[in-house]
């Protein structure tokens, strides 16, 4: 059974106006969302913020677009175990501190990276620009290895550093930083 190739297009353009939708939808949703959080900041004095609101804001603008999508794993078989790898990242020359880019502002992007993954990531720092990375996960044993190596491509995408020199991820962080130290200026943070 083949579709005539009217019915291929305009299903193609049907998909293609309801994924544009959805980035304005999402476009639309994260100015909101940030026009709310800068209300807060500047009305509000900081004893007198909801801290669990001002949170959500933080968490909706400042998710890493890796760590928006919905991942499903394998279905599981075999044993519950234990699995855990150990990663040695030297990248001789970095700009950055290795460590504090995968921690990220008081620990949120790393915690956003362990919900994400399902499972425990912890980072040693060696040098300035070499870390031991150690990732943990209990479950299905090929459920397990599906999320380590999860977790591994979500710690190399973050320390990529992209070559049009537009750092998304040290915007994203340092904006951060700023609203949660208080310092932030009222500019634009929407990087999506």
């Amino acid at each position: 059974l083949t579709l005539p190739s009217t019915i291929i297009r305009t299903i193609k353009l049907v998909v293609a106006s309801l994924r544009a939708m959805s980035s304005v939808n999402d476009s639309r949703y994260l100015y909101d969302i940030q026009k709310k959080m800068e209300a807060m900041l500047k009305y509000q004095k900081p004893a007198e913020r909801d801290q669990k609101l001002l949170q959500y804001y933080i968490d909706q603008l400042f998710t890493l677009p890796c760590f928006r999508t919905t991942v499903v794993p394998p279905p599981g078989f075999g044993i519950f175990a234990r699995y855990v790898r150990e990663l040695h990242i030297p990248i001789p020359g970095y700009p950055y501190n290795m460590k504090m880019r995968l921690t990220g502002p008081r620990g949120s992007t790393i915690k956003r990276m362990e919900d994400f993954c399902q499972c425990s990531i912890n980072v040693h720092p060696v040098k300035y620009d070499h870390v031991i990375v150690y990732i943990a996960c209990v479950d299905y044993i090929n459920v397990s290895r599906w999320k380590v190596d999860l977790a591994e491509k979500c710690i190399m995408e973050i320390l990529r550093i992209p070559a049009n020199g537009r750092d998304v991820v040290y915007q994203m962080q340092m904006a951060e930083l700023a609203v949660r130290n208080g310092t932030y200026e009222s500019r634009m943070m929407y990087f999506h």
